[in-house]
């Protein structure tokens, strides 16, 4: 089932790897900044194996990507997820706290973290990534149902598998994100679509549990 974690991402367009310290953010705190990312704040040269990256130059991106993927390809997944945090703060620092660009990487980051089987941390880059999702396209606008889908997956595999402690909230946060994107799907797609009683099905019910039978109730 771990497995289905690397296929459902749709990564690999600009930057990868682990560890960023995030936690999940509320949804309607519109003036947080998001989760925490764990980047120095510090301006000027970083040096990573001898190689200096300026935070403020967009030009250090590329050396950044081929220099963390090879660190992955050798297994040291710490190691590139410093560089991937580099990669991070100079597009937040570039383009802004909230850009599109950050997706690519965050999916990264994701595969990163994925190999290494360091399940809280593809917890928290996902519990970033909706954030960022949130602030980018507010509902009803489709891409936020689009980026939720591989969010929900994660959930889902993470309930399954029991991949962290936190299992029952995976199970929630399954449910309120499927809710959201039924919410999304029903004022994009006719009332007919197979999408939206795919959805209603996949909310009633998650491994033969019904939602109803679950203490605490479900967040909605």
């Amino acid at each position: 089932m771990k497995g289905l974690i690397i296929t459902a991402l749709t990564g690999g367009c600009l930057l990868s790897a682990a560890a960023l310290s995030l936690q999940p953010a509320a949804a309607d705190d519109a003036d947080d900044d998001g989760p925490a990312l764990g980047l120095d704040p510090a301006p000027g040269a970083l040096a990573i194996d001898h190689e200096p990256v300026h935070l403020y130059d967009l030009r250090g991106l590329e050396s950044l990507d081929r220099r963390a993927q090879g660190l992955r390809e050798a297994g040291r997944h710490q190691e590139a997820a410093a560089l991937y945090r580099q990669a991070l703060q100079t597009l937040r620092i570039n383009r802004g706290l909230y850009h599109e660009s950050q997706i690519p990487l965050l999916e990264n980051l994701v595969e990163n973290a994925t190999e290494a089987g360091d399940w809280a941390a593809v917890d928290s880059h996902y519990a970033y990534m909706e954030h960022l999702y949130r602030r980018l396209y507010p509902p009803p606008d489709p891409r936020l149902e689009r980026g939720l889908r591989k969010i929900v997956h994660w959930h889902r595999t993470a309930y399954d598998d029991g991949l962290t402690p936190l299992r029952f909230r995976h199970y929630y946060k399954f449910h309120q994100l499927q809710r959201l994107r039924l919410s999304i799907a029903e004022h994009t797609h006719p009332p007919d679509h197979p999408m939206l009683q795919a959805l209603r099905e996949e909310i009633t019910t998650l491994n033969g549990i019904p939602a109803t039978t679950l203490t605490p109730p479900l967040p909605r």
